[in-house]
């Protein structure tokens, strides 16, 4: 059984790129969403959270610090794929950043009713962990890159006989 197809040399170091980019922006992102949790914390944690006048802030908020440290822990793995230059990297990254696009987008569809107030006062304070990403547009350039660097890779794979 041969190795699977390696990418060229600028095509590896493109990906390794995006690997510790990836790391970057999860540091950075693990860096906000800890000072987050100090900051409540600090203000008497949950009871803090509870007390605000916005039916459903404490739930909603939680609930996007829980999806922030969720994206940001599956940006390390694909990070650390990429670096390795792994063959379901390109796959994991597309999830990722798919799953990451339609998590953004569903912001724009919260139905009227008891939680559209708190899902719009917690869009800003509750993606803290993935606002860096969001302001610099990450994951789309890093969607369309890694497909394009991976297409190669995925068309050689495909002829690749099975044993």
């Amino acid at each position: 059984m041969s190795d699977p197809p390696r990418p060229s040399k600028w095509k590896s170091v493109l990906l390794r790129l995006f690997g510790l980019l990836h790391l970057i922006y999860a540091g950075w992102g693990s860096y906000f969403v800890a000072l987050n949790l100090l900051i409540d914390s600090s203000r008497g944690g949950w009871s803090y959270l509870r007390a605000d006048p916005v039916p459903y802030y404490a739930q909603v908020y939680v609930a996007r610090i829980a999806i922030s440290i969720v994206i940001l822990a599956v940006l390390v793995v694909a990070g650390i794929l990429l670096l390795r230059l792994k063959a379901n990297a390109v796959r994991v990254n597309n999830w990722l950043f798919g799953s990451f696009l339609a998590y953004f987008a569903a912001d724009l569809f919260v139905p009227w009713g008891p939680f559209d107030v708190a899902v719009g006062v917690t869009g800003g304070v509750g993606n803290m962990g993935i606002a860096p990403m969001i302001f610099t547009g990450y994951p789309l350039i890093c969607l369309v890159a890694l497909n394009l660097l991976g297409r190669k890779n995925r068309q050689l794979q495909d002829k690749e006989p099975v044993h």
